[in-house]
């Protein structure tokens, strides 16, 4: 290949490309190196530490920018010779969607994550002051393990090579996958190739702003961990906690919104019928958001009151370990089967694992420095890095490494007291602050059992090979079949408990609460939200589960207490209310999801009795779908619908589904129109796009189970089967070997075989030769407007050799010949034939869905997001520059 002289490439940008990749990663290394040292040394004469980090961290701003900016042009330019714009892009695909491209890949996301660091970086350099230092040097670290994961270099050992990261430079012949293929033989390959395009779940408006929200979600997570070990590298436990408030509930608002945009797209763009649905990827972005919600609200105890200290420091450093993991078990591979949209692994679990192993040891490294542990846990660390560099990462290194971390923990729960400030007095029963460390505790314990349940499949990878833990983790363990039922039946309590004490956190004050005045303040919205519980329980049916019943007291009971409390005691004061707005915000999260999603109705019910959906596929279940005929008007639920016709636009096939309600006359009025479409995409096969109307107390949502994969065709094809010319040609379509009470199902009808009968005397079990044996038939022909049709085809043996007699019925164009018979098993050979006119494949099979209450949810999550908001500017304004 090295001979051939390849037509047209860009050369020049992936040798520019590589060289920005390095200018990053170089810039990065220096900037740790300078801040660090910005950090230990003073200044002396003209040169300056701190200056040199500064110029080395803009250094490494403008090449990640670059980066981008080059793959951005790579793609809009669709420069298929490189395998990442090949392998995320092509020709047909909306140019609105090229952000989407960019960030599809593992390396696309890893420099998205690296943009907001850079960003988030940049805006730490001019506005921190006295924490400047040590806060950059993490940034920094972290940038330098981050721009790694794009390298693509491999190393060459003496018994083994390991490569480090995955290059979004590498030519499509180069790459690994495609170098041996014969089309890269080709000099001008380029002019007969097309990219393999964007994922069509991803051709979505919602994945052009929600990937960016949720990264700067987790990029923001890096600043209050960075100040977190600031504190703890210059041994000033408390200090750093005011300058690291506003980061952190800075974090906690764009984290939730990233998650909430993420059940945005999947209710708009998905077809499993919600906006949640427990996969692990949603999971591993909710669980350290739990933390960091945890630990900022901890942080405010210990400013206001001098308490929890310790377990602020354990939930901020917690909340970026837990963002590190989450990138582990969603892009090393290790969820491949039980998600739907985690990334496959591109060779880098093990650079992964050793990016969360060292950030997750760094703060009690640094913790340790100082003391008397120092050279013992080093000692071990060293140990523990040497095994994995000459035997790798397998089942017994990961074992020790996890009893080294319980180790660490120990270290620190032992020896805490001696360095860290205690509180004299405990917090009491009566107090606020000790109602928030149990707020703060259930967040904990709901992030731990989502965290073991969906780390699940890679405990299983991990640990299934040891003996002993073959039962306790077999090696082929994926999520739970029943993985929703076990989510809910855990998280559910822990809402209740979460939703009850955001009702009455607030009420108590700091260090002790007369009682007596805190039952009285708590009475109105009490009584408000027992009233309301109790009218839900008498004039509905939704609540009857224990549990829902106290989900949904709780949840009006923290919405009417916070509401309370913002009028009589804030008295919508802005800089006081973010607490109120974003508990309020919260609890309409979880009432409308225990609404909506806790008691949706699957109004799409199979209306034709005779034909068994479930035939034609087992997952079409009769209960929960509706066969729709073009033209045919059908009740489903309180309407009645039509499947009126279908249009094209690009590759997506829209139909055109007519709602319908009577008026007081009697008479059909149009209520609203819906249109659910089918992506096509060869590469990566059709995908149903939902299409919901949305009412103010409930959404009725619709996709398509089915549409005829023939007729899509015709549809993209530009041709209409319905201007097609009318033939008298017949085409088989089923040949079976039947026993009376068999049904057969066509596109438009289903055919019941019900028995045969001789027409002679002769006995059928004894024909002779030179005898005619006349046979008949009988079967039944339904079609989908409920119509019934008799036909009766005849069947001669004459000469033990077989004459046989179609019958075909005019009105769906079927014709049945019967065969041959088979006297001991009582079966008959048949084939059914039938016009090609009359072949009708203008049918959908359709689910639709009522999500009641659906927008408490979409209400709540804006004023959670506001409340956050609120917080983050009343911080802002309070705070003097750190």
């Amino acid at each position: 290949m090295n001979d051939i002289q390849f037509q047209g490439e860009w050369l020049w940008a992936g040798t520019l490309g590589n060289g920005l990749i390095a200018l990053a990663f170089a810039s990065a290394l220096f900037s740790v190196f300078a801040w660090y040292n910005a950090e230990k040394k003073t200044p002396e004469g003209w040169f300056s530490w701190q200056g040199a980090g500064k110029v080395s961290f803009w250094i490494h701003t403008l090449s990640v920018i670059s980066i981008i900016g080059l793959i951005l042009f790579l793609l809009f330019n669709h420069r298929f010779e490189y395998h990442y714009v090949w392998q995320h892009s092509n020709k047909s695909m909306q140019m609105k969607y090229i952000l989407s491209c960019l960030w599809e890949g593992q390396e696309g996301s890893f420099l998205l994550w690296m943009f907001w660091h850079v960003i988030l970086g940049t805006i730490i350099m001019y506005s921190v002051k006295e924490w400047k230092a040590p806060v950059m040097f993490i940034v920094a670290l972290v940038q330098v393990f981050l721009v790694s994961m794009i390298v693509g270099v491999v190393l060459e050992f003496p018994t083994f090579d390991y490569k480090i990261g995955s290059n979004p430079f590498i030519l499509l012949r180069e790459h690994e996958t495609m170098r041996n293929m014969p089309f890269v033989q080709i000099p001008d390959y380029l002019s007969k190739i097309d990219g393999r395009g964007l994922n069509p779940l991803l051709q979505n408006y919602w994945m052009t702003i929600h990937p960016p929200t949720l990264f700067l979600g987790f990029a923001s997570t890096v600043v209050p961990f960075a100040f977190a070990i600031a504190g703890l590298w210059r041994r000033q436990f408390t200090e750093w906690i005011k300058p690291a408030l506003p980061w952190t509930f800075f974090g906690v608002m764009i984290l939730g919104l990233g998650i909430l945009m993420g059940g945005a797209w999947a209710y708009e763009a998905l077809s499993f019928g919600g906006f949640w649905a427990w996969d692990p990827v949603e999971n591993a972005s909710l669980v350290p958001w739990l933390t960091l919600v945890a630990g900022a609200h901890l942080m405010l105890v210990f400013r206001n009151k001098g308490t929890s200290l310790l377990w602020a420091f354990i939930l901020i450093i917690l909340s970026f370990v837990l963002i590190l993991y989450s990138t582990f078990l969603t892009r090393s591979g290790v969820l491949g089967e039980s998600s739907v949209h985690a990334f496959t692994d591109l060779g880098m679990s093990g650079q992964l694992l050793f990016y969360l192993l060292f950030f997750a040891w760094l703060p009690v490294v640094i913790f340790t420095y100082n003391t008397k542990l120092r050279n013992n846990y080093l000692l071990i660390t060293a140990c523990l890095f040497i095994l994995t560099l000459i035997f790798g990462f397998n089942a017994y290194i990961t074992i020790g490494y996890l009893a080294f971390a319980l180790f660490s923990i120990f270290l620190l729960v032992v020896n805490y007291k001696a360095y860290f400030p205690q509180n004299e007095k405990e917090d009491g029963f009566s107090s606020r602050e000790f109602w928030m460390f149990m707020g703060a505790l259930v967040l904990l314990l709901s992030a731990f059992q989502i965290s073991v349940e969906t780390s699940l499949p890679a405990f299983g990878k991990a640990f299934g090979e040891v003996p002993g833990l073959q039962k306790l983790f077999p090696s082929n363990i994926t999520s739970s079949s029943e993985a929703i039922e076990i989510y809910n039946a855990w998280q559910i309590p822990f809402a209740v408990l979460i939703a009850l004490l955001m009702a009455v956190g607030q009420f108590f004050r700091y260090r002790e609460t007369d009682m007596k005045e805190w039952l009285k303040n708590m009475a109105v919205s009490l009584l408000v939200s027992a009233a309301v519980t109790a009218a839900c329980m008498l004039f509905t049916d939704m609540f009857r589960r224990p549990f829902y019943f106290l989900l949904l007291f709780t949840t009006v009971f923290a919405i009417t207490a916070n509401l309370d409390y913002l009028a009589r005691f804030v008295k919508f004061k802005w800089r006081l209310a973010a607490p109120s707005v974003a508990h309020v915000g919260f609890a309409l999260i979880m009432l409308g999801s225990l609404v909506s999603a806790g008691h949706k109705k699957i109004i799409s019910q199979n209306a034709f009795e005779a034909i068994n959906l479930e035939a034609l596929n087992a997952d079409f279940r009769n209960n929960e779908n509706i066969l729709l005929q073009k033209g045919d008007t059908v009740p489903m639920g309180e309407y009645l619908i039509s499947y009126r016709s279908d249009s094209v636009s690009g590759l997506n096939v829209y139909t055109v589904i007519d709602y319908f309600h009577k008026n007081e006359n009697g008479s059909l009025e149009k209520a609203f129109t819906l249109n659910p479409i089918l992506q096509t995409n060869p590469q990566f096969g059709n995908v149903a796009e939902p299409s919901t109307r949305h009412f103010w107390n409930k959404d009725i949502y619709t996709h398509l189970t089915y549409i005829d994969p023939e007729k899509v065709n015709k549809l993209l094809a530009g041709s209409d089967s319905s201007n097609e010319e009318k033939t008298d040609e017949f085409r088989e379509i089923m040949h079976y070997e039947i026993a009376d009470g068999d049904t057969m199902y066509t596109t438009n009808c289903f055919i019941v075989y019900m028995g045969l009968k001789s027409l002679s005397e002769i006995d059928t079990t004894k024909a002779a030769e030179n005898t005619r044996l006349d046979l008949q038939g009988k079967f039944l022909i339904g079609d989908v407007k409920g119509n019934f049709y008799e036909v009766k085809p005849g069947l001669a043996i004459v000469d033990n050799a077989y004459q046989t007699f179609p019958a075909m019925n005019e009105e769906t164009g079927v014709k049945v010949e019967m065969l041959s018979i088979n006297p001991e098993a009582r079966k008959v050979e048949v084939s059914i034939q039938q016009k090609v006119e009359a072949q009708s494949n203008d049918f959908i099979i359709m689910k639709a869905i009522v999500f009641p209450g659906i927008n408490l949810l979409w209400l709540g999550s804006i004023l959670m997001v506001i409340g956050s908001g609120m917080a983050v500017a009343a911080r802002v304004k309070r705070k003097p520059s750190a």
